[in-house]
């Protein structure tokens, strides 16, 4: 939205499409953060299907940036619906396109009621069957 306030106009392309996007806004985060909303270790994750989620506080509702390089997470999405593991308390997560745009990898992590990933696999390949 910033973005395109700045220009005057358009730039993101076809819904969940970034082939279509503006030469502008090539590589640019282009989730809305508008799916699902969660706490989890102290941190208000506002989450998008196709973009890495939003970190906020989820008191005062300061936005802290997107978890793009957080705590070591590989891809460039997570998932709009992580899971709470009732063992653990990790937050269950997974991602796609963990290897870049348009590949059919997915990625999977944990991250605990701490901040810390104690659990993460690298990309898997997804099968069509």
């Amino acid at each position: 939205m910033k973005l395109e306030r700045q220009a005057e106009r358009a730039l993101f392309g076809a819904y969940r499409n970034p082939l279509t996007d503006e030469p502008a806004v090539q590589g640019s985060i282009r989730g809305t953060a508008n799916t699902n909303v969660l706490v989890h270790a102290g941190k208000l994750f506002a989450l998008k299907e196709d973009s890495p989620a939003l970190l906020m506080d989820p008191l005062s509702l300061d936005t802290e940036g997107y978890t793009t390089s957080a705590a070591k997470m590989q891809g460039a999405t997570f998932c709009a619906h992580p899971k709470i593991d009732p063992a653990t308390g990790n937050m269950c997560a997974f991602g796609y396109a963990a290897k870049g745009l348009l590949t059919r990898d997915c990625h999977y992590m944990e991250i605990s009621p701490s901040g810390e990933l104690p659990r993460r696999h690298g990309s898997r390949r997804r099968t069509t069957a």
